[in-house]
């Protein structure tokens, strides 16, 4: 077969060393067909645990009776579990999970705020059948707790 242009060699032989197949930091799942069996650059991250609401409150303290106000901001939450290497994957179909990050807890009167949600999970999986049947974990990245 004579190659003719960059489509023909994408098509039928190896890909590009900086061809990048998916990217994405928005949560979603999708199929990803490899054709080449080879080493990948491939990084995850699952996604972060969410804030706490933080709290507001007021009043007077102790003996001495005191005004405080206490307008306090909420915790952070957890990062969500990452890798980042070169693994070498075999052709076939791969299913892409980005995982969504947790939502944030809301804002309450008195001592501490409400939880955040924990984060999704990201993760890479592999079957040789495009109806992702029997899938095999390649990269999974658990969510970061909530707050």
């Amino acid at each position: 077969m004579q190659i003719t242009n960059t489509q023909d060699l994408l098509q039928n032989y190896a890909y590009r060393n900086d061809f990048t197949f998916f990217e994405s930091s928005v949560p979603q799942t999708t199929l990803l067909y490899l054709k080449v069996n080879g080493i990948y650059q491939v990084t995850f991250v699952g996604g972060g645990g969410g804030a706490d609401g933080g709290c507001s409150d007021s009043g007077r303290h102790g003996a001495s009776r005191k005004r405080y106000h206490r307008n306090q901001p909420g915790r952070g939450g957890g990062s969500g579990a990452a890798f980042s290497g070169n693994v070498y994957l075999v052709k076939g179909y791969y299913q892409i999970t980005v995982g969504a990050g947790g939502a944030g807890g809301p804002r309450v009167h008195g001592k501490g705020g409400a939880r955040g949600g924990n984060g999704s999970v990201s993760q890479l999986l592999y079957s040789a059948n495009s109806d992702m049947s029997n899938p095999k974990a390649v990269i999974v990245c658990n969510g970061g707790g909530g707050a």
